[in-house]
């Protein structure tokens, strides 16, 4: 269904349990229709009773989910919308679908889907306190102890590993986490839901030990983010000051 996702909505069918009708934010994982698909006469559809329109997918906290518009109202749901779990087949999605003709070009897979570095210091983390590092290729002299981050090659596209997280922090972690006094996480959290695309995004960086920089522009930078449908990558600049460093989470 990914793959039709890319062109058009799909219609599908699905089982649409009374945890549906209760619905009201974040990722669905519907343990009432969880077996749905295992049906000896109809391994992929068994006991469907709804009809839904797919326009989407993304992650939200470390789950994988499809986009669902629904045909109940804006007042269900997230204005009209739900997240179901995606990947285990919940409650059939998908095991009957249709896509909705519309014209359009092929989506080239952006380069940077293949070409980027890795963060993958482990503690560039939300869950690590402070230590001494800073995203930046030349350390300013006034900054005596600062080291540059061991995973940190200058401006260009990255891509969080696992186990320290898999996206750019979404939050604020407080200040002295993430290996720095600094870290940098989404201003405003939005990711791109739709495969190959990109956002502009702001980043920020918790400034709260220097006072002096509470107002500073200088604690703000701006960067872009692409959904490389698996996992996404995020164009990072060197940062303005130290200790700041970008800050991963699951």
């Amino acid at each position: 269904m990914k793959g039709l996702l890319m062109w058009n909505p799909v219609i599908t069918s699905v089982h649409a349990t009374t945890n549906w009708q209760h619905y009201g934010g974040g990722v669905l994982n519907d343990t009432a229709c969880c077996n749905v698909k295992y049906d000896p006469n109809n391994p992929n559809c068994r006991h469907v009773t709804h009809a839904v329109t797919a326009v989407g997918y993304g992650y939200e906290n470390g789950k994988a989910y499809w986009l669902i518009k629904n045909s109940w109202g804006t007042s269900w749901g997230e204005q009209g919308y739900i997240k179901l779990i995606r990947g285990i087949g919940n409650c059939a999605v998908g095991c009957q679908m249709q896509a909705i003709p519309k014209c359009s070009t092929k989506i080239d897979r952006p380069a940077q889907c293949d070409n980027y570095f890795l963060l993958k210091n482990t503690n560039r983390s939300t869950t690590n306190d402070w230590q001494n590092y800073c995203d930046r290729v030349q350390i300013p002299q006034v900054d005596p102890g600062i080291v540059k981050s061991p995973d940190w090659q200058g401006t260009g596209w990255y891509r969080f590993e696992a186990p320290l997280g898999t996206t750019l922090a979404l939050s604020d972690p407080g200040a002295n986490h993430c290996g720095t006094a600094a870290p940098g996480y989404l201003n405003s959290p939005a990711l791109p839901m739709n495969m190959y695309s990109t956002l502009d995004i702001k980043i920020e960086f918790n400034v709260q030990p220097w006072p002096n920089y509470h107002s500073s522009p200088n604690r703000f930078i701006s960067g872009k983010v692409t959904n490389c449908d698996d996992f996404y990558v995020f164009w990072l600049q060197d940062t303005v000051l130290c200790n700041f460093r970008y800050c991963a989470e699951n």
